[in-house]
């Protein structure tokens, strides 16, 4: 049994365009699950009055008594659900019409039900319009095992590809803390990596929106600033966190969540420190260098120097 989770809060502008894309999977799911974290919108009436229009009868719809944030309602929401695969959707994507199916061609192969299991996707970057900005996890059409150490140097698994099965949601359900875990897709996915696997299928079954209200884009263009970076950097320390909570005795993450609050706050102090390079190599890879030297040095200066020509 396939069910989609969608958690939404003033989704009002991309809402239906997303359920479109759910309903006319080539393989539909059996139950679409929507937990509302107290919008101020008509995001709650929409949907009822797509659902009459629509004739629409396994979705059901539930509002929170008080606004849980992003993280808690989508957690707190899957431990409810008890389906065999449950699909996590955001609020303004699309998904392609074969994400289903290409989820359950490899899933029929998984015979271990009693194993915590997460299957990802490659995915598509649009701007708000869904022109494709960026293509992610291209390759051959196949699947691999992800394994701890490249997840945790290039983590690019955003929820919203997310597949699980039933002991991935009890496991989680198990070990969740409300004071360690700032993000639940990085959580779902160390908790697989540890107790499970994680898998992704190369393929990009969704396109991933880029707008305004994005909670942290990855489009790059609007996002030319330093409070952004700032946001990325302090949620790469939030990300560690949860990473020492379920993995308390592994050395290269201890390593690597100092190695992230000093960033920060070299960051903070206007610093890139050419002699931190390797250290950049190990934990996040040489880009992530560039990046900080781009936001702490070229950044900064222009705008010292239009401040000053103003």
């Amino acid at each position: 049994m396939f069910s989609v989770l969608i958690a939404t809060y003033n989704g009002e502008k991309y809402i239906l365009e997303q359920l479109e894309s759910v309903v006319s999977q080539t393989v539909p799911p059996d139950t679409i699950y929507i937990y509302d974290d107290c919008s101020t919108d008509n995001t709650i009436k929409l949907i009822s009055d797509w659902k009459k229009r629509n004739s629409v009868k396994n979705v059901i719809v539930r509002k929170n008594s008080e606004n849980k944030g992003y993280t808690r309602n989508f957690l707190e929401a899957l431990f409810e659900i008890d389906d065999e695969f449950i699909f996590l959707c955001d609020q303004d994507d699309v998904w392609k019409k074969d994400k289903i199916e290409s989820y359950r061609s490899f899933l029929d192969g998984q015979s271990d039900k009693h194993l915590p299991l997460l299957v990802t996707s490659g995915y598509s970057v649009t701007d708000e319009n869904l022109y494709v900005v960026r293509e992610q996890h291209v390759s051959a059409d196949s699947t691999h095992r992800v394994a701890l150490k490249s997840f945790l140097k290039d983590c690019s698994y955003p929820g919203m590809t997310f597949c699980l099965n039933r002991a991935l949601k009890e496991k989680a359900k198990e070990l969740f803390s409300v004071e360690n875990i700032a993000f639940h897709d990085y959580f779902l996915s160390l908790v697989a990596l540890k107790y499970g696997q994680l898998f992704c299928i190369q393929k990009n079954l969704v396109l991933y929106r880029q707008h305004g209200n994005n909670q942290l884009g990855v489009s790059g263009k609007r996002n030319k600033n330093r409070h952004y970076w700032e946001k990325v950097l302090r949620q790469k320390c939030a990300e560690n966190q949860i990473a020492t909570f379920l993995f308390p005795d592994d050395e290269f993450i201890s390593r690597k969540t100092e190695f992230s609050e000093k960033r920060l706050e070299n960051f903070r102090r206007g610093k890139c420190r050419l002699f931190s390079v390797f250290e950049y190599i190990r934990f996040y890879g040489l880009k992530s260098f560039f990046a900080d030297f781009y936001y702490t040095k070229i950044l900064r200066g222009a705008q010292d120097e239009s401040l000053t020509n103003n």
